[in-house]
């Protein structure tokens, strides 16, 4: 059960940086426009793409080890 904990760590670590990032990038594209703010939404879509890639190795993990 320990063990579940430190690798779902990672997961919620990726999803709430998206998160955050998201909100950092609507504040500013509001204030400042689009132009300004094409860095947030990217890193936005980079913490996506690590926390979807984590959650995949992770089930991928879990599956591997039911079947043993």
């Amino acid at each position: 059960m320990l063990n579940q904990k430190y690798t779902r760590a990672p997961e919620f670590l990726w999803i709430s940086v998206a998160l955050m990032s998201l909100a950092a990038a609507v504040h500013k594209t509001y204030y400042f426009g689009l132009q300004k703010s094409l860095y947030f939404y990217g890193f936005v879509f980079i913490a996506s793409a690590m926390w979807l890639l984590r959650r995949l190795i992770r089930k991928n993990r879990e599956k591997q080890g039911n079947d043993l």
